[in-house]
């Protein structure tokens, strides 16, 4: 009999890569009927059926406090009636309704962590610095308290994994690397000068350093320009580069195209020479993996990095670009105008990387460990779920 998951998503966008083209994608291929509860984004965004995966789009909410609220118990409420055989989460807010959903129903509930979110509540700008410790604090004994009642948990790497062993005797690490066939393709080989990053953008991203560095690279390099594949989040950059953003962007060459479908992605990466990584040095992005390192490499694109973390390892290791220190434009800039200027070199790089996306770091592996996950827990059907684990 076919097996019905149902996955929870309450700040993602509807097509987000990693829980619908690689999740809930590679469920449905492997034969199970899986169903999406996700925030609306675009608002247009009709339930129905995509590759194999039954989308329900909630509407979106109005503010941050009712996502809180009113989203969440909205898809805790459509879940429950769905009588499910698992129950995939995505979401911090979501971790209580997770609970009681697995409590109330008696079926299995997977916590998926993609990020450090006690690193990430310490040092986020939309909270006041006093009150991010405290936060940070209740959130770390909420997930500890809440997720030693789970089934499982799904961590982004194994160091994430071994943290969550702490409250989780079942945990298990999925990468979020990018799909072997996107590195199958011969990579467009460009000279357009054009330097990419993808993803959102703001100060602890290292916007100022795109605003500074690109700014050097075009006094050496003047047809030289930067692409940013997602959004800007401005609360949380100095006030000189808001109030003067058009200057700082015109003299960089910097375009800034919002919110690129997954599957453009890489044609935009194509018409790049260089990919970009200008993270600032703070806790959440020093332990994080980026999946856009990964998906840089897929495309055979030498990468500029920060040295830190995580980081600083696969781009050592596979020799697929430059480590320079965070927060220092100059010697990004020369980084970057380093490739540009060394074709030969830059290709060697790309190439590395592209390697090493196909024989190691691709999604094809992490989904095995995502199957035997899903076959363990709808084998088990634990009769402990509903006790904390001592």
């Amino acid at each position: 009999m076919q097996k019905h998951v149902v996955h929870l998503a309450s700040t993602h966008f509807t097509f987000d890569t990693r829980i619908f083209h690689k999740e809930c994608v590679t469920l449905a291929k492997a034969g199970y009927k899986v169903t999406l509860l996700v925030q609306a984004v675009p608002p247009e965004q009709a339930h129905g059926m995509y590759s194999g995966v039954e989308v329900m789009p909630l509407p979106q909410p109005p503010n941050r406090l009712a996502r809180l609220t009113q989203l969440t118990h909205s898809q805790y409420s459509l879940a429950a009636s769905y009588n499910a055989d698992l129950y995939h989460v995505h979401d911090w807010e979501l971790l209580p309704w997770a609970a009681f959903l697995q409590w109330r129903t008696g079926t299995p509930v997977i916590f998926d962590r993609h990020e450090y979110y006690v690193e990430r509540f310490r040092e986020t700008p939309h909270v006041h610095p006093w009150l991010r410790p405290f936060i940070s604090k209740a959130y770390k004994l909420t997930e500890r308290v809440l997720g030693q009642r789970l089934a499982g948990i799904i961590a982004v790497n194994s160091e994430m994994a071994r943290s969550c062993h702490r409250f989780n005797r079942n945990v298990i690490s999925v990468y979020n690397y990018p799909k072997r066939q996107l590195a199958e393709r011969v990579p467009d080989v460009s000279s357009s000068n054009t330097v990419i990053y993808i993803g959102a953008m703001g100060k602890q991203r290292g916007y100022k350093i795109l605003l500074e560095a690109m700014t050097l690279v075009r006094q050496q390099i003047p047809e030289a320009n930067a692409l940013l594949l997602g959004w800007l989040e401005p609360c949380d950059v100095r006030a000189r580069y808001i109030d003067n953003e058009e200057m700082w962007l015109e003299q960089g060459g910097i375009r800034i195209v919002d919110k690129v479908p997954h599957d453009e992605v890489f044609t935009y990466l194509d018409g790049g020479t260089v990919a970009w990584i200008p993270w600032l040095e703070t806790s959440n992005n020093t332990r994080g993996t980026p999946a856009k390192l990964f998906e840089y490499m897929a495309a055979g694109k030498p990468v500029v990095a920060s040295r830190m973390g995580f980081i600083e390892k696969y781009v050592s290791e596979t020799e697929c670009g430059i480590l320079v220190e965070p927060g220092n434009a100059q010697m990004h800039a020369d980084a970057i105008l380093c490739l540009l200027t060394h074709p030969d070199e830059a290709r060697r790089m790309g190439e590395n990387g592209r390697q090493a996306v196909l024989q190691q770091y691709n999604w094809e592996k992490e989904s095995e460990k995502l199957l035997a996950f899903y076959r363990q827990l709808l084998s088990e059907r634990n009769p402990d779920l509903d006790r904390p684990v001592v």
